[in-house]
C-alpha cells in the first residue's frame, strides 16, 4: 500500500521512437531510424533531479510516446531513480516486444521493489503470442504487471476474445479509450451503445469504464494536490495534462512548485489522463490503493456487495 503523503508524478517525456508499427498509433517514427535523436535527454535528468528534492515520498510515472526500453537513456534514469530514498515507486510502460533475455539485461541494477509495468497489447504487431505470455509471467513473477488492452474502433469486437484468452495469466487487463479520429470521429467520446456494451463487459473497474469509455466529466479532482504533471520541453509543472490546468511552477531550474492545498472542480469537461494516477476525487471515494502499481486497487465495499448485489459497483450511482 502506497504512503498516503505520496506525490503521484506523471511525465512524459515525449521519447518518439518504437520497435512496433501499430496502425493507430501517431508517435512511431521506425525502430531502424538511426536518424532519430531524443531532444529531451539533458531536461529529463535535471527535472528529475529537482522533482527528488521536494519533501515527498514519489511515485513517478515515466511515460514515452513510443516504446520505453528502445532508449537506454530512459532504462539508465528509471534504474538510478529506484535507487533514490525518497522514491517508492517507478511505473514504466512496455510493449513486451523483446525477449525474456533482454528484459533481464534492461533490469540489471534496478531495485525491482520499486518498479510496476504496464503491458500494452498490440495484436496486430505481435508475432508470437505465447512466448509474448510467457515474457509477462517471468517478469509478473518479479514485481507488479498488468495488460491494456487499446479500444481502436476497428478492433473493438475483437477484445472481448483477446481478454478472454489473456485471463488465464491471472493478471489484471484493463481497457484504454482511443485517444484521436477515425473516420471523422473523435474517441473516446465517439463509441456506439454497441460498442460501450462490449468494453463494459471487460473493463477493469467502474471508473475505467466510467472516464475512458462513457466519458464523463470528472468533478472534484485531486491534480495538482495529490499529483502532478510535469512538461519535459520547459520543466514547467501543471496540475494535470489536460489543456485547462492550473500551473504550479517549475522544476528545470530547481524545485519551485507549489502544491494546491485540496481538491478543485475540474476546468475540462472531459478527462483523458486518467488512467495515469486516479485523480477524481470520485476513485478515493470508492476505492482503495492496495499497491505501487496503476492497477493495484479494490473496490471499497466489495464485501457488502458480495451480500447486497445492490452495493456492487457497477450497481451504483458513480459520481
Amino acid at each position: 500500500m502506497m504512503s498516503k503523503e505520496t506525490l503521484m508524478v506523471r511525465f512524459p517525456n515525449f521519447f518518439r521512437q518504437c520497435n512496433f508499427h501499430c496502425p493507430y498509433c501517431t508517435a512511431d517514427v521506425g525502430a531502424d531510424n538511426i536518424r532519430y535523436k531524443w531532444p529531451y535527454r539533458d531536461n529529463h535528468r535535471k527535472i528529475l533531479e529537482n522533482l527528488l528534492k521536494l519533501d515527498k515520498m514519489l511515485n513517478i510515472r515515466l511515460g514515452p510516446a513510443g516504446e520505453f526500453f528502445v532508449s537506454k537513456d530512459l532504462v539508465e534514469d528509471a534504474r538510478w531513480l529506484t535507487q533514490q530514498s525518497n522514491v517508492e515507486a517507478v511505473n514504466l510502460i512496455t510493449n513486451m516486444g523483446f525477449t525474456e533475455k533482454q528484459y533481464s539485461k534492461f533490469f540489471e541494477g534496478f531495485n525491482l521493489d520499486k518498479v510496476a509495468l504496464t503491458v500494452s497489447y498490440h495484436p496486430t504487431e505481435i508475432k508470437d503470442t505465447d512466448v509474448w505470455k510467457k515474457t509477462i509471467l517471468t517478469l509478473a513473477e518479479k514485481m507488479p504487471v498488468s495488460i491494456v488492452l487499446v479500444a481502436y474502433p476497428p478492433l473493438v469486437h475483437m477484445l472481448p476474445m483477446i481478454h478472454e484468452e489473456l485471463k488465464e495469466l491471472n493478471i489484471p487487463i484493463s481497457v484504454n479509450g482511443f485517444i484521436g479520429s477515425f473516420q471523422g470521429e473523435v474517441y473516446p467520446y465517439a463509441y456506439t451503445e454497441k460498442q460501450k456494451e462490449f468494453l463494459k463487459d471487460i473493463s477493469f473497474s467502474r471508473h475505467e469504464y466510467e472516464f475512458w469509455i462513457n466519458g464523463i466529466k470528472p468533478g472534484l479532482c485531486n491534480a495538482g494536490y495529490k499529483s502532478i504533471f510535469i512538461d519535459i520541453k520547459d520543466g514547467k509543472v501543471y496540475s494535470c495534462g489536460m489543456p485547462k490546468n492550473i500551473s504550479l511552477g517549475e522544476l528545470l531550474d530547481g524545485p519551485n512548485i507549489d502544491l494546491l492545498d485540496g481538491p478543485l472542480p475540474c476546468m475540462n469537461s472531459k478527462c483523458m489522463c486518467d488512467s495515469e494516477n486516479y485523480n477524481p476525487v470520485v476513485f478515493d471515494e470508492y476505492y482503495d490503493r492496495t499497491g505501487i502499481a496503476l492497477r493495484q486497487y479494490e473496490y471499497k465495499f466489495k464485501e457488502i456487495a458480495m451480500e447486497n448485489p445492490l452495493m456492487d459497483e457497477w450497481n451504483i450511482a458513480y459520481w
